[in-house]
Protein backbone atom coordinates (compact mmCIF):
# COMPACT_ATOMS: atom_id res chain seq x y z
CA UNK A 1 0.00 0.00 0.00
CA UNK A 2 1.19 3.66 -0.70
CA UNK A 3 0.32 6.88 1.36
CA UNK A 4 0.03 10.26 -0.76
CA UNK A 5 1.13 13.12 0.88
CA UNK A 6 0.25 16.52 -0.19
CA UNK A 7 1.79 20.16 0.95
CA UNK A 8 1.77 23.62 -0.36
CA UNK A 9 4.71 25.04 -2.80
CA UNK A 10 5.49 28.23 -5.27
CA UNK A 11 6.47 27.15 -8.88
CA UNK A 12 8.27 29.53 -10.85
CA UNK A 13 7.19 29.14 -14.44
CA UNK A 14 7.90 30.76 -17.75
CA UNK A 15 5.17 32.20 -18.41
CA UNK A 16 3.04 33.17 -15.56
CA UNK A 17 5.89 33.66 -13.08
CA UNK A 18 5.63 32.10 -9.03
CA UNK A 19 2.48 30.59 -9.32
CA UNK A 20 0.91 29.06 -5.90
CA UNK A 21 0.64 24.77 -6.05
CA UNK A 22 0.19 21.72 -4.32
CA UNK A 23 2.88 19.48 -5.05
CA UNK A 24 2.33 15.83 -3.55
CA UNK A 25 4.31 12.75 -3.14
CA UNK A 26 3.68 8.74 -2.60
CA UNK A 27 5.21 6.60 0.27
CA UNK A 28 5.43 2.79 0.13
CA UNK A 29 4.44 1.56 3.20
CA UNK A 30 6.32 -1.51 3.14
CA UNK A 31 9.78 -0.36 2.48
CA UNK A 32 9.43 3.24 3.44
CA UNK A 33 10.73 4.78 -0.09
CA UNK A 34 9.24 7.68 -1.28
CA UNK A 35 8.64 9.01 -4.57
CA UNK A 36 8.43 12.73 -5.70
CA UNK A 37 7.89 14.55 -8.96
CA UNK A 38 11.25 14.61 -9.88
CA UNK A 39 13.01 11.92 -7.67
CA UNK A 40 12.56 8.83 -5.02
CA UNK A 41 13.88 9.20 -2.13
CA UNK A 42 15.49 5.51 -1.66
CA UNK A 43 17.86 3.37 1.05
CA UNK A 44 20.79 2.09 -0.25
CA UNK A 45 21.66 -1.25 0.45
CA UNK A 46 25.33 -0.67 0.86
CA UNK A 47 25.84 2.29 3.44
CA UNK A 48 21.96 2.13 4.64
CA UNK A 49 21.53 5.27 4.69
CA UNK A 50 18.77 7.61 2.43
CA UNK A 51 19.68 8.31 -1.15
CA UNK A 52 17.76 11.03 -3.84
CA UNK A 53 17.86 9.32 -7.29
CA UNK A 54 16.58 11.46 -9.79
CA UNK A 55 14.90 10.08 -12.92
CA UNK A 56 17.59 9.03 -15.38
CA UNK A 57 14.64 9.27 -18.56
CA UNK A 58 14.11 12.84 -19.11
CA UNK A 59 14.83 16.56 -17.51
CA UNK A 60 11.69 16.73 -15.06
CA UNK A 61 9.67 19.79 -15.99
CA UNK A 62 9.67 20.95 -12.29
CA UNK A 63 13.00 20.73 -10.18
CA UNK A 64 12.46 21.26 -6.59
CA UNK A 65 15.02 23.85 -5.02
CA UNK A 66 14.18 24.49 -1.80
CA UNK A 67 11.56 22.97 0.58
CA UNK A 68 8.73 25.06 -0.55
CA UNK A 69 10.12 26.10 -4.01
CA UNK A 70 10.17 24.66 -7.71
CA UNK A 71 11.56 26.38 -10.61
CA UNK A 72 10.30 25.05 -14.35
CA UNK A 73 13.25 23.76 -16.63
CA UNK A 74 12.85 25.91 -19.45
CA UNK A 75 13.09 29.23 -16.68
CA UNK A 76 16.50 27.73 -15.36
CA UNK A 77 17.96 27.05 -18.89
CA UNK A 78 17.26 30.40 -19.70
CA UNK A 79 19.31 31.25 -16.24
CA UNK A 80 22.00 29.44 -18.16
CA UNK A 81 21.75 31.17 -21.44
CA UNK A 82 22.16 34.35 -19.90
CA UNK A 83 25.27 33.70 -17.72
CA UNK A 84 26.84 31.92 -21.01
CA UNK A 85 26.15 34.40 -23.34
CA UNK A 86 25.67 37.97 -21.72
CA UNK A 87 27.73 37.05 -18.34
CA UNK A 88 24.21 37.47 -16.19
CA UNK A 89 25.46 36.94 -12.38
CA UNK A 90 22.84 34.48 -10.58
CA UNK A 91 21.76 37.32 -8.50
CA UNK A 92 20.98 39.24 -11.61
CA UNK A 93 18.78 36.34 -13.03
CA UNK A 94 16.81 36.44 -9.67
CA UNK A 95 16.33 39.75 -10.00
CA UNK A 96 15.38 39.94 -13.28
CA UNK A 97 11.90 37.75 -12.89
CA UNK A 98 11.15 38.92 -9.76
CA UNK A 99 10.91 42.53 -11.73
CA UNK A 100 9.48 40.98 -14.43
CA UNK A 101 6.29 39.46 -12.86
CA UNK A 102 6.39 42.32 -9.80
CA UNK A 103 3.23 44.04 -11.74
CA UNK A 104 1.03 40.44 -11.64
CA UNK A 105 0.84 40.99 -7.42
CA UNK A 106 0.95 37.03 -6.90
CA UNK A 107 -1.35 37.13 -3.69
CA UNK A 108 -0.11 34.04 -1.61
CA UNK A 109 -3.30 32.00 0.32
CA UNK A 110 -3.18 32.46 4.21
CA UNK A 111 -0.72 29.87 5.81
CA UNK A 112 2.23 30.30 3.69
CA UNK A 113 5.12 31.56 5.37
CA UNK A 114 7.14 31.86 2.23
CA UNK A 115 7.54 34.37 -0.38
CA UNK A 116 7.67 34.12 -3.66
CA UNK A 117 10.71 36.13 -3.90
CA UNK A 118 13.94 34.12 -5.29
CA UNK A 119 17.13 33.53 -3.62
CA UNK A 120 20.63 33.56 -4.44
CA UNK A 121 20.76 29.78 -2.86
CA UNK A 122 17.50 28.67 -5.00
CA UNK A 123 19.69 30.05 -8.81
CA UNK A 124 22.57 28.18 -7.67
CA UNK A 125 20.72 24.76 -6.33
CA UNK A 126 18.13 25.00 -9.65
CA UNK A 127 22.25 25.64 -12.14
CA UNK A 128 23.53 22.56 -10.29
CA UNK A 129 20.84 20.05 -10.40
CA UNK A 130 19.83 20.96 -14.29
CA UNK A 131 23.47 20.53 -15.12
CA UNK A 132 24.10 17.54 -13.15
CA UNK A 133 21.15 16.17 -15.05
CA UNK A 134 22.18 16.87 -18.43
CA UNK A 135 25.22 15.12 -18.04
CA UNK A 136 23.55 12.02 -16.74
CA UNK A 137 21.38 12.12 -19.59
CA UNK A 138 24.11 12.23 -21.96
CA UNK A 139 25.79 9.28 -20.38
CA UNK A 140 22.53 7.85 -19.68
CA UNK A 141 23.14 7.09 -15.95
CA UNK A 142 21.41 8.09 -12.71
CA UNK A 143 22.21 11.06 -11.12
CA UNK A 144 22.13 9.82 -6.90
CA UNK A 145 23.31 12.45 -4.33
CA UNK A 146 22.05 12.15 -0.51
CA UNK A 147 19.47 12.94 0.94
CA UNK A 148 20.20 13.69 4.58
CA UNK A 149 22.42 16.00 5.43
CA UNK A 150 23.36 20.38 4.68
CA UNK A 151 21.86 21.23 1.01
CA UNK A 152 25.17 23.10 0.10
CA UNK A 153 27.06 19.80 0.49
CA UNK A 154 24.52 17.30 -1.35
CA UNK A 155 26.19 17.79 -5.09
CA UNK A 156 29.36 18.49 -3.78
CA UNK A 157 30.40 14.63 -4.15
CA UNK A 158 28.89 14.51 -7.67
CA UNK A 159 30.28 18.26 -9.07
CA UNK A 160 33.37 17.08 -8.00
CA UNK A 161 33.47 13.94 -10.22
CA UNK A 162 32.15 15.22 -13.07
CA UNK A 163 34.26 17.87 -13.07
CA UNK A 164 37.23 15.01 -12.88
CA UNK A 165 36.15 13.67 -15.59
CA UNK A 166 35.45 16.86 -17.88
CA UNK A 167 38.97 18.22 -17.28
CA UNK A 168 40.84 14.66 -18.07
CA UNK A 169 38.47 12.77 -20.60
CA UNK A 170 35.68 14.98 -21.33
CA UNK A 171 36.70 16.77 -24.17
CA UNK A 172 37.14 15.59 -28.08
CA UNK A 173 40.14 13.46 -28.24
CA UNK A 174 40.06 11.96 -32.01
CA UNK A 175 40.04 15.00 -33.61
CA UNK A 176 40.64 15.73 -37.31
CA UNK A 177 40.47 19.35 -39.65
CA UNK A 178 42.46 20.73 -42.31
CA UNK A 179 43.42 23.35 -39.76
CA UNK A 180 45.12 21.55 -37.16
CA UNK A 181 45.96 18.55 -39.74
CA UNK A 182 48.59 18.32 -42.42
CA UNK A 183 49.15 15.11 -44.28
CA UNK A 184 51.80 14.92 -46.31
CA UNK A 185 51.91 12.81 -50.06
CA UNK A 186 54.31 10.63 -51.38
CA UNK A 187 55.46 10.71 -55.28
CA UNK A 188 52.76 8.10 -56.49
CA UNK A 189 50.23 10.69 -54.43
CA UNK A 190 49.01 8.79 -52.02
CA UNK A 191 48.84 9.56 -48.28
CA UNK A 192 52.16 9.46 -46.45
CA UNK A 193 52.50 10.79 -43.12
CA UNK A 194 50.10 12.67 -40.85
CA UNK A 195 51.53 15.52 -38.85
CA UNK A 196 49.30 16.47 -35.71
CA UNK A 197 50.20 19.30 -32.91
CA UNK A 198 48.92 20.82 -30.29
CA UNK A 199 49.33 24.29 -28.16
CA UNK A 200 49.79 24.31 -24.35
CA UNK A 201 49.08 27.50 -22.83
CA UNK A 202 48.58 28.67 -19.01
CA UNK A 203 45.87 30.92 -18.05
CA UNK A 204 46.25 32.80 -14.77
CA UNK A 205 42.98 32.63 -13.60
CA UNK A 206 42.93 32.47 -9.67
CA UNK A 207 41.13 30.27 -7.74
CA UNK A 208 41.12 30.49 -3.81
CA UNK A 209 43.52 27.55 -2.41
CA UNK A 210 44.96 26.33 0.55
CA UNK A 211 47.76 28.28 1.43
CA UNK A 212 49.77 25.17 2.21
CA UNK A 213 51.98 24.54 -1.38
CA UNK A 214 50.79 22.64 -3.78
CA UNK A 215 47.92 21.17 -1.18
CA UNK A 216 44.84 20.56 -3.54
CA UNK A 217 42.36 19.72 -0.96
CA UNK A 218 39.54 22.40 -1.63
CA UNK A 219 38.35 25.01 1.21
CA UNK A 220 35.59 24.71 3.45
CA UNK A 221 35.00 28.66 2.37
CA UNK A 222 36.36 30.26 0.16
CA UNK A 223 36.94 32.86 2.89
CA UNK A 224 39.25 30.29 4.96
CA UNK A 225 43.37 30.60 3.98
CA UNK A 226 43.47 26.80 5.11
CA UNK A 227 42.23 23.50 3.93
CA UNK A 228 40.52 21.20 6.44
CA UNK A 229 43.32 19.11 6.82
CA UNK A 230 45.64 22.16 7.70
CA UNK A 231 43.08 23.72 9.29
CA UNK A 232 45.99 24.51 12.68
CA UNK A 233 48.38 26.27 10.59
CA UNK A 234 45.83 28.93 11.71
CA UNK A 235 47.12 29.22 14.73
CA UNK A 236 50.69 29.74 13.51
CA UNK A 237 52.56 33.03 12.65
CA UNK A 238 51.87 34.07 9.34
CA UNK A 239 56.12 34.50 8.61
CA UNK A 240 57.16 31.60 7.07
CA UNK A 241 60.11 31.53 8.80
CA UNK A 242 58.91 31.81 12.47
CA UNK A 243 56.41 28.59 13.20
CA UNK A 244 55.33 29.83 16.02
CA UNK A 245 52.54 30.15 18.01
CA UNK A 246 49.59 33.57 17.54
CA UNK A 247 48.42 35.93 20.20
CA UNK A 248 45.00 36.04 20.35
CA UNK A 249 43.42 38.72 17.78
CA UNK A 250 46.27 38.27 15.67
CA UNK A 251 48.02 36.31 12.97
CA UNK A 252 51.51 36.78 14.41
CA UNK A 253 53.28 35.52 17.27
CA UNK A 254 54.58 37.53 20.31
CA UNK A 255 57.60 38.79 18.59
CA UNK A 256 57.88 42.14 18.73
CA UNK A 257 58.84 42.86 14.58
CA UNK A 258 56.23 40.04 13.69
CA UNK A 259 53.66 42.29 15.60
CA UNK A 260 54.75 45.27 14.19
CA UNK A 261 54.78 43.94 10.46
CA UNK A 262 51.40 42.28 11.32
CA UNK A 263 49.80 46.15 12.59
CA UNK A 264 51.30 47.48 9.46
CA UNK A 265 49.79 45.47 7.37
CA UNK A 266 45.96 45.55 9.15
CA UNK A 267 46.61 49.61 9.36
CA UNK A 268 47.60 50.01 5.43
CA UNK A 269 45.15 48.28 4.80
CA UNK A 270 42.09 49.61 6.84
CA UNK A 271 43.63 53.44 6.90
CA UNK A 272 43.40 53.26 3.30
CA UNK A 273 39.69 52.21 2.49
CA UNK A 274 38.60 54.86 5.35
CA UNK A 275 40.98 57.52 4.41
CA UNK A 276 39.69 56.69 0.44
CA UNK A 277 36.04 57.53 1.71
CA UNK A 278 36.50 60.30 3.54
CA UNK A 279 38.21 62.23 0.44
CA UNK A 280 35.33 60.60 -1.49
CA UNK A 281 32.37 62.07 0.94
CA UNK A 282 34.47 65.64 0.51
CA UNK A 283 34.49 65.81 -3.17
CA UNK A 284 38.31 65.45 -3.30
CA UNK A 285 40.46 63.09 -5.85
CA UNK A 286 41.99 60.77 -3.58
CA UNK A 287 46.05 60.84 -3.64
CA UNK A 288 48.45 58.76 -5.76
CA UNK A 289 50.86 57.10 -4.01
CA UNK A 290 54.00 58.32 -4.08
CA UNK A 291 57.43 57.22 -4.81
CA UNK A 292 58.53 56.72 -1.25
CA UNK A 293 55.11 55.02 -0.66
CA UNK A 294 55.64 52.80 -3.09
CA UNK A 295 59.28 52.22 -2.36
CA UNK A 296 58.22 51.49 1.65
CA UNK A 297 55.67 49.05 -0.03
CA UNK A 298 57.89 47.21 -1.58
CA UNK A 299 60.93 47.53 0.51
CA UNK A 300 58.48 45.98 3.15
CA UNK A 301 57.40 43.56 1.30
CA UNK A 302 60.77 41.87 0.74
CA UNK A 303 61.55 41.90 4.52
CA UNK A 304 59.81 39.11 5.33
CA UNK A 305 57.28 36.50 3.18
CA UNK A 306 54.30 35.16 4.83
CA UNK A 307 50.86 33.60 4.75
CA UNK A 308 48.99 37.49 5.12
CA UNK A 309 46.41 36.88 2.57
CA UNK A 310 44.32 33.85 1.23
CA UNK A 311 46.37 32.23 -1.32
CA UNK A 312 45.29 31.01 -5.02
CA UNK A 313 46.02 28.75 -7.26
CA UNK A 314 48.77 29.25 -9.97
CA UNK A 315 47.21 28.90 -13.20
CA UNK A 316 44.59 26.26 -15.42
CA UNK A 317 46.60 24.49 -18.17
CA UNK A 318 44.78 23.91 -21.62
CA UNK A 319 46.17 21.61 -24.34
CA UNK A 320 44.25 22.83 -27.86
CA UNK A 321 44.34 22.19 -31.20
CA UNK A 322 45.52 24.67 -34.05
CA UNK A 323 41.92 24.90 -34.54
CA UNK A 324 40.47 26.25 -31.52
CA UNK A 325 39.27 22.54 -30.24
CA UNK A 326 40.38 22.26 -26.22
CA UNK A 327 41.35 18.53 -25.79
CA UNK A 328 41.54 19.15 -21.83
CA UNK A 329 42.43 21.40 -18.82
CA UNK A 330 44.06 21.26 -15.64
CA UNK A 331 44.27 23.12 -11.95
CA UNK A 332 48.05 24.13 -11.63
CA UNK A 333 48.63 25.24 -7.80
CA UNK A 334 52.34 25.46 -6.74
CA UNK A 335 53.95 26.37 -10.22
CA UNK A 336 53.84 25.78 -13.89
CA UNK A 337 56.67 23.48 -13.98
CA UNK A 338 58.13 21.76 -16.93
CA UNK A 339 57.56 18.03 -14.90
CA UNK A 340 53.81 19.07 -14.36
CA UNK A 341 53.40 19.89 -17.76
CA UNK A 342 54.79 16.41 -19.16
CA UNK A 343 52.53 14.45 -16.61
CA UNK A 344 49.68 16.11 -17.63
CA UNK A 345 50.20 15.91 -21.45
CA UNK A 346 50.85 11.83 -20.77
CA UNK A 347 47.62 11.36 -18.83
CA UNK A 348 45.62 13.66 -21.49
CA UNK A 349 46.99 11.11 -24.01
CA UNK A 350 46.91 7.74 -22.52
CA UNK A 351 45.25 5.33 -24.52
CA UNK A 352 45.81 7.15 -27.74
CA UNK A 353 47.75 8.48 -30.11
CA UNK A 354 50.42 11.27 -29.07
CA UNK A 355 50.69 14.23 -31.22
CA UNK A 356 53.50 14.54 -33.52
CA UNK A 357 53.89 18.34 -32.20
CA UNK A 358 53.78 19.97 -28.39
CA UNK A 359 53.84 23.68 -28.77
CA UNK A 360 54.44 24.77 -24.74
CA UNK A 361 53.88 28.68 -24.73
CA UNK A 362 55.82 29.59 -21.63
Amino acid sequence: MTKISFKKCIVHTFSHGPVPALTGSLVCQHCGSIYHNNCSVLRSDESGSLERHYHPLDTPRFIQVASHQYVEASVILQWKNSMNVAWVSMMNCGRICDTTFSSLNVQLPDGRPYTTNLQSEHLFDAFIIISLLQDCKIRGTTLVVPHEGEQSERFRAAMEAQNRRIRMSGHEREHFCNKCIRVHNDSDGQPHRMIETIVMDGVTLGHPCCGVHACQTPLTSNRDCFCFNHWGLNNVCFVNVCGAGIVAGTRACSGVEHQQLFKRLTEHSNSSYHRKERYRKLGVPFPLPTDSLLNHINARSKRAAGLYKRSQTHNEQLIFYLCGVVVARDMFYGAEVVTGVVEFVEITFQGTNMPNQIIYII
